[in-house]
C-alpha cells in the first residue's frame, strides 16, 4: 500500500505506507546555481536517545510542480529518470540508506 505526504501544495512523497513516518525532507532553492536540493532523511534508527541503523527504503517517488529536467542522486552517484505527470515533473528515489541528497537542475 503506497500513502502520499504532502510537504507543501508543490510536492508529493510517495513512499510504502509503514515507512513514511521515518522520512523527513527538506527542499532548498540554490537560484545562484540554477537548482533545488532535496534531503532526505531515514529517521528509522532513531529511538528516543538509542539510534541503530536505519531501515533501507525503497521507492520513493516525489512530485515536484517546478521544472526541472535533471536529477541525480549524491550519495548513490546516481541520476533518476525524470517523468512529467500534467503539470509536475517525478522523480524516484531507488533506495535511501540514512540519508540522500537529490540535485534538481532547473
Amino acid at each position: 500500500m503506497l500513502t502520499e505526504a504532502h510537504v507543501n501544495t508543490q510536492t508529493v512523497i510517495v513512499a510504502p505506507q509503514d515507512l513514511l513516518a521515518p522520512l523527513a525532507g527538506r527542499l532548498m532553492r540554490q537560484p545562484s546555481r540554477q537548482r533545488l536540493l532535496v534531503h532526505f532523511v531515514n529517521q528509522s534508527g532513531h529511538a528516543d536517545t538509542a539510534y541503530f541503523a536505519p531501515i533501507t527504503m525503497r521507492d520513493i517517488s516525489v512530485e515536484l510542480a517546478c521544472p526541472f529536467r535533471r536529477a541525480s542522486a549524491l550519495r548513490l552517484d546516481q541520476e533518476l529518470p525524470v517523468t512529467p505527470v500534467g503539470p509536475q515533473r517525478r522523480f524516484t528515489l531507488p533506495r535511501l540508506g540514512a540519508y540522500e541528497v537529490v540535485v534538481l537542475d532547473e
